[in-house]
């Protein structure tokens, strides 16, 4: 499911009663493009036996409470995600520590690299705040 079907479907879900018409102004496009979006989408539902999208000729639009049920799911996939892959700078620091402090055999760049889940840089720059702060602590990295 791309960027777009996701907005159009959010903004019929939040707004039940929206037309074809008001959501072409609302999100900048097109009624060619918001019906091939969702033309696209039905094609997919179709292949997992889900019921599809429906459009009248007055513009009135109607998802099956199927859609509805996998878009949540989907939108609370991405916010665990999302909460279990973001660490703040300071965690990033104690999760280096810790791992330090725990591990008994040689830890190496690319083991932190595994365990934070990074880019080389922000972890070296992370390795170097860590270690500063634990100067105060007449402690070294």
């Amino acid at each position: 499911m791309n960027k777009r079907i996701r907005e159009i479907l959010k903004m019929i879900i939040k707004n039940p009663e929206m037309k074809l018409s008001a959501l072409t102004s609302e999100l900048d496009l097109t009624r060619r493009q918001i019906n091939y979006a969702i033309n696209q989408f039905n094609e997919d539902l179709e292949m997992k036996n889900i019921p599809t999208i429906q459009r009248s000729h007055s513009g009135d639009i109607t998802v099956p409470i199927e859609v509805i049920q996998m878009m949540s799911q989907l939108d609370q996939e991405t916010v665990d995600e999302q909460a279990t892959l973001a660490l703040t700078e300071g965690e990033r620091g104690a999760l280096i520590v810790m791992t330090l402090i725990t591990n008994i055999e040689y830890v190496s760049l690319d083991h932190l690299l595994d365990i934070v889940e990074v880019s080389k840089t922000t972890i070296m720059d992370d390795i170097k705040r860590t270690d500063a702060l634990l100067r105060n602590y007449s402690l070294t990295i």
